[in-house]
């Protein structure tokens, strides 16, 4: 059987406008619609301002991804001024929660100095925390409309009378990096593994990176993705317990753009598992270092098949070179101009 890897290249040559210069147009061109949340209003406009103070992709796909490290590191280490005082927007570092509490008692004892806080400690905590995830909720209401967005736009992909360009085996599978179907629609190909998600599953589409520096940095994140993880939080909330040791916003919001690797290599596992794989076909990959994880788990999985590396240009070439000497693959494998496997015009 063969496997087939393919990246944004692949949808790019089929003159699918998938790149990042493609979505942020979408923004600009919709930059006067807006999104309302309860009290708050963005508009795609805002988003993408706020997006580029940040990050400055250029026009790699792989280039994105790795800019929005910058919005996890933003949240995770992100200040906010409340009534004067500089505050984590975590709120949940070396007791900072029980400092705000107490913050806000003083406050009230300001107003009212017979009032009794203790009596009231339930509901100030309550109505603190509450205040609290507000103000980090308005200073960052613009990083899930970002996601919202890219959810949007890539279902304004649109394949009617894409042609298939490659020669693509039938019954193959495939591994596909790409959010769009072109593989199903186009190939009638029917064993596909999203790795990020897609277009169908908009709930699935993983957008984001992925370092162990973060997991240092921010640990219990990944785990945050697991299926157990989620049925747990459900349970909790039909039992209507409330999480109070944390921000709310900053909880739900700090992993919009985090990549879990470790879900995504058990997905690979599972895909390639007592499947006879004799040749593994990339075609449309930057082989940016950022997957370089997945190609591990592959090889690891599929250390027999051959590897035919296609590329497009002397850069991807370079980058195959990398991948496999740094990585240090024992693998049958070849580098073939990317044109080699399309389809030959009489």
């Amino acid at each position: 059987m063969k496997l087939y890897i393919v990246g944004n290249g692949f949808d790019l040559s089929h003159n699918l406008k998938t790149s990042y210069t493609e979505f942020r147009l979408y923004l600009l061109e919709h930059r006067d619609e807006v999104y309302t949340d309860e009290d708050l209003i963005i508009s795609k406009g805002d988003i993408l301002r706020n997006f580029e103070r940040y990050c400055q992709p250029n026009d790699l796909w792989s280039d994105f991804e790795e800019q929005t490290e910058k919005i996890i590191s933003e949240i995770s280490e992100g200040k906010i001024i409340i009534f004067e005082e500089e505050w984590s927007c975590k709120l949940d570092i070396g007791g900072e929660r029980h400092k705000f509490i107490d913050f806000f008692k003083k406050l009230i004892k300001k107003q009212d100095s017979t009032f009794d806080t203790d009596i009231y400690h339930n509901e100030i905590q309550e109505y603190a925390l509450k205040y609290f995830n507000n103000k980090v909720r308005e200073l960052y209401i613009w990083v899930p409309y970002l996601y919202i967005s890219f959810q949007e736009w890539i279902q304004t992909i649109i394949l009617k009378n894409t042609k298939n360009i490659y020669e693509i085996d039938e019954d193959s599978s495939v591994i596909s990096f790409n959010y769009t179907n072109t593989m199903e629609d186009v190939y009638q190909q029917k064993d596909v593994l999203h790795l990020h998600g897609s277009v169908k599953n908009l709930e699935d589409v993983v957008l984001g990176f992925h370092s162990p520096e973060i997991d240092d940095k921010l640990p219990g994140l990944e785990t945050s993705f697991t299926k157990e993880f989620k049925e747990t939080q459900r349970m909790f909330a039909e039992q209507g317990s409330r999480k109070l040791n944390s921000n709310k916003f900053y909880d739900e919001n700090i992993g919009r753009f985090y990549k879990p690797v470790n879900l995504l290599k058990d997905s690979i596992e599972s895909f390639v598992k007592n499947k006879n794989i004799h040749e593994v076909i990339i075609l449309g990959h930057s082989y940016n270092k950022i997957d370089w994880v997945y190609f591990k788990e592959l090889v690891r999985c599929a250390p027999e098949a051959k590897y035919l590396f296609s590329y497009y240009s002397q850069n991807d070439k370079e980058n195959i070179n990398k991948i496999i000497l740094e990585n240090k693959f024992d693998i049958d494998c070849e580098k073939i101009h990317v044109d080699n496997f399309k389809i030959k015009k009489d």
